[in-house]
């Protein structure tokens, strides 16, 4: 038996397993999606999970995907040509959601999915987190995760299968799912799945 080397279509990608959901108090909720590569969709009701990325808003249960190549992300349609995302304009979803990504930091390539209200996340989330190598977490614009009760910034990854936050002169801190952690002037939980 062989495989094919071309990708499968966005109808036939499967959602991601290894997603997580970090709660931090006074910042808000955030999915974080490893991976390269996001089904991106509308609420489907019957409980099952079309799209890795679920938006309250008029979108089919599976209207597209977002890629990752490199440092550019780019919009694929379920019918039509990949565009390449410019964070100057919302990613190109039918509809009326309005869907932007930015890359907040070059020390990172991972990217923050936000939606402008009065449409949500499904879980009710503040976004959802492209995660390439790792987040930041703290104060001011060059954080995935603009928390501005930190006093400084932390640097969140995975290493060995686990979730870890590594700050400057701490040590590293592990995330347990559904323990939640003190971390400098805030609380946070993580919940996997």
């Amino acid at each position: 038996m062989t495989r094919s080397s071309e990708p499968p279509s966005s109808d036939a990608l499967p959602a991601a397993v290894d997603q997580a959901q970090l709660w931090i108090d006074g910042c808000g909720g955030f999915v974080l999606l490893p991976g390269s590569r996001w089904t991106i969709g509308g609420m489907d009701l019957s409980g099952r999970r079309a799209a890795d990325i679920r938006v309250g808003a008029d979108l089919p249960r599976l209207a597209g995907r977002l890629d990752r190549s490199g440092q550019d992300y780019f919009w694929v349609p379920r019918e039509g040509d990949k565009t390449l995302i410019d964070s100057q304009q919302p990613v190109p979803l039918p509809g009326s959601a309005s869907l932007w990504l930015a890359t907040p930091s070059p020390l990172s390539g991972s990217a923050l999915l936000t939606l402008r209200p009065p449409h949500r996340f499904a879980d009710h989330v503040d976004g959802v987190i492209l995660v390439s190598d790792t987040v930041l977490i703290g104060p001011g614009v060059g954080c995935h995760v603009r928390c501005d009760l930190l006093q400084r910034r932390w640097t969140l990854t995975q290493r060995n299968q686990t979730w870890v936050m590594v700050g400057p002169g701490r040590p590293m801190l592990e995330l347990v799912p559904g323990q939640r952690v003190e971390v400098d002037e805030i609380s946070l939980t993580l919940v996997k799945g």
